[in-house]
C-alpha cells in the first residue's frame, strides 16, 4: 500500500497474501489474519497479488523521478519466506532485482529458509545492495531466528521485536543493523499488553551495541498509537518534562549512502492523559 500507517517504511507492497501461523507466540493474534478474516478471506491459502508487482515499478520510478529512495515492506499481509510462495519467489526476485530505488524490508518469521531460497545471483558477501533481511523477535524463545538471521549475508539485518511480549533486553545484537520495537495491535492487545520498561530496557542494548532503533507503537486494538510513549519514558528518567507535544518519538534510522528522507512520524500521539493513565496503572 502507498503510503502505509507503518512507521517504520514509506511503502508495503504484497507478492502474495496469506500465511499460516508458524510456531511461534508471536503468531498468536495477528493483525494480518485478522484484516484477511474481515474482508471474507481464508487467511490459510496464499494467492497472488499481480496488481502489486506493477505498483513496485510505479513506486520505483517515482522514487528515481525525486532522485531519492525509499522504504518498502514485503509481505505485510504474508511471509516473503513461506513454503507456499516457492513457486511465485523467483519472479519476485526479479521485481525486486530492477527496482533499485527502493529499499526492500523483507521480514519473515522462517529465517531458516532464508539461505536456500535467495536468488542465484545473490552477493555472497552482501546480497542486494538495497534489500535488507530481518527476523521476527518479540520473545526469548525466538532468540534462535536471530542466529538463524546472522548466517545470511546481506546489506542490513533487522529485528522486528513486534509484538514485544517480555523482556528480551539480553539480546545479542552482533551484526545486526536495525531494531524495531512495539506492542501488539488487534483484539488480544488487552491480554498481551507491552509493558514499556520492556522497550526501554531494549533501548538501552541497542543504544550499548550502537543499533538504531526505532518505537513504533504501544499495545493497541489500531496501529501506531502511543508513538511518543517510549520518549515520554525516557524525559521521565532522565528528569526532563515528560511533555506529550514535545517530547520526540524514538525513531532512528540506518545510515544509507544514497539520497533518502525517512518516513515522517505517524500515527497518533499520547496525551497528557494518555500518559497519566500509563502512570497510574503500570509500575515505572
Amino acid at each position: 500500500m502507498k503510503d502505509t500507517l507503518i512507521g517504520w517504511c514509506h511503502h508495503t507492497l504484497n507478492f502474495w497474501l496469506g500465511c499460516n501461523r508458524a510456531d511461534s507466540a508471536e503468531c498468536e493474534g495477528c493483525y494480518a489474519e485478522a484484516q484477511m478474516t474481515l474482508r471474507g478471506k481464508n487467511f490459510n491459502v496464499l494467492r497472488p497479488t499481480r496488481e502489486s508487482w506493477y505498483e513496485a515499478e510505479r513506486l520505483n520510478a517515482s522514487a528515481k523521478t525525486r532522485n531519492t529512495h525509499e522504504l518498502v515492506f514485503t509481505c505485510s499481509l504474508s511471509d516473503f519466506f513461506h513454503q507456499g510462495a516457492d513457486i511465485w519467489r523467483e519472479e519476485a526476485w526479479d521485481v525486486i532485482r530492477h527496482c533499485r530505488n527502493l529499499v526492500w524490508l523483507i521480514l519473515t518469521k522462517r529465517p531458516q529458509r532464508i539461505l536456500e531460497h535467495l536468488p542465484e545471483d545473490w552477493d555472497e558477501g552482501k546480497g542486494y545492495p538495497h534489500v535488507w533481511l530481518g527476523a521476527t523477535c518479540g520473545t526469548k524463545k525466538s532468540f534462535g531466528r536471530v542466529e538463524e538471521l546472522r548466517k545470511i549475508p546481506c546489506a542490513l539485518r533487522f529485528l522486528s521485536c513486534e509484538p514485544l511480549l517480555e523482556d528480551i533486553s539480553e539480546i545479542d545484537l552482533q551484526g545486526i543493523g536495525w531494531v524495531l520495537c512495539g506492542g501488539m495491535s488487534g483484539p488480544l492487545y488487552k491480554d498481551r499488553s507491552m509493558d514499556l520498561r520492556w522497550a526501554e530496557a531494549l533501548y538501552q542494548t541497542a543504544q550499548s551495541a550502537g543499533v538504531p532503533f526505532l518505537f513504533k507503537q504501544v499495545s493497541h486494538n489500531l496501529t501506531e498509537r502511543g508513538i511518543n510513549a517510549l520518549g515520554l519514558l525516557l524525559a521521565l528518567r532522565s528528569g526532563e518534562p515528560a511533555d506529550p507535544e514535545r517530547v520526540d518519538c524514538i525513531r532512528q534510522y540506518p545510515e544509507l549512502t544514497v539520497p533518502f528522507t525517512p518516513p515522517a512520524p505517524k500515527g497518533v500521539r499520547w496525551t497528557e492523559q494518555d500518559w497519566a493513565r500509563y502512570l497510574r496503572t503500570r509500575a515505572i
